[in-house]
């Protein structure tokens, strides 16, 4: 298992779970949690700690898993380590050339030594200067979060929030957070400006246009929450050579998570337990949709999901 993100951590805590003898789980990183440990210590986000938290404790308590930090693996060391299943969760990252849902082209100014993006400032880098545009096209929570992290680190500083959709975070409303968020952006006093599209950025500004209208603000620092690409170099280096796998003696070879395709959260844990009980070949209990449709057999899936319901719930 490399990484150890949520997907790699419930991967591994079903695989356990499930009776596999020995579950090696390898994280490149200081701690466990990836991406949502980070996510953890945004401003108001500190509760989804508790994803990390939770499944850290669960392996804690569970003799087949090892946890091993600090190790990066390269397609040489994963062959080396003779495992007959290795899962990939190696996640994502933030695009830095813009390329978003709205244009699918790069930026013009978007690698500019004054634009960043939140894994940036999850390293500790921040932009400089008294004017400061956040331009968020994800619509969740992240865009949000980075403007009121400036506005909480710098509140000297004009931050403004920059979308192209109507209102701010638009998928936060599906989750109950929309109103806290915006009361907190509006308390901080940063400028929240919808409906429009950043298409260029300069030394000290940006163009955006609205409804076919253009104009320039001022930004002597940008940070674009624009997509995000999965980190699945290894993945596909593995997935590219199948005799050296079967020479190494793996038998699967699976991505999970936002090494797959970046997602949601919920999706990633659902992603690394779904394919725990895949893995054989032989768990299908819960997934029995997913069975009919993969291998072609639907006659099959519904004698074994028939066998599965208990007379008196028929």
């Amino acid at each position: 298992m490399i990484g150890a993100g949520v997907a790699g951590m419930e991967c591994a805590i079903t695989l356990a779970n499930a009776g596999m003898r020995q579950v090696v789980l390898v994280e490149g990183g200081t701690t466990v949690g990836g991406h949502v440990a980070r996510i953890a210590q945004l401003p108001g986000l500190g509760e989804w700690r508790r994803l990390v938290a939770y499944r850290d404790r669960q392996l804690a308590q569970l003799d087949a898993v090892e946890v091993v930090v600090s190790t990066t693996l390269g397609s040489g060391d994963v062959l080396d380590r003779k495992a007959e299943v290795v899962v990939v969760a190696t996640g994502a990252y933030w695009s830095q050339d813009g390329v978003s849902h709205l244009t699918h082209e790069p930026l013009d100014g978007a690698r500019a030594g004054h634009v960043l993006t939140p894994d940036a400032l999850a390293e500790g880098r921040r932009p400089e200067g008294d004017n400061l545009l956040v331009y968020d096209c994800e619509g969740y929570f992240m865009g949000a979060a980075m403007a009121e992290l400036l506005a909480v680190e710098r509140p000297d500083a004009r931050i403004r929030l920059v979308t192209p959709f109507p209102v701010v975070g638009p998928f936060l409303d599906l989750t109950f957070e929309a109103d806290t968020a915006r009361r907190r952006l509006h308390a901080l006093d940063v400028q929240t400006i919808t409906g429009s599209e950043v298409r260029a950025i300069a030394a000290h500004s940006c163009e955006l246009w609205r409804f076919d209208q253009q104009e320039e603000i001022p930004a002597a620092g940008v940070v674009l929450v624009t997509s995000r690409r999965s980190h699945d170099d290894l993945y596909r280096e593995l997935r590219n050579d199948p005799d050296r796998l079967a020479q190494a003696g793996i038998e699967e070879l699976h991505a999970i998570g936002d090494c797959a395709s970046p997602r949601h959260i919920a999706e990633s844990i659902f992603d690394g337990h779904r394919i725990a009980r895949a893995i054989g070949g032989t768990d299908s209990n819960g997934f029995i949709r997913d069975l009919r449709i993969v291998t072609g057999r639907p006659a099959e899936a519904i004698e074994r999901a028939d066998s599965q319901i208990a007379p008196s719930a028929v």
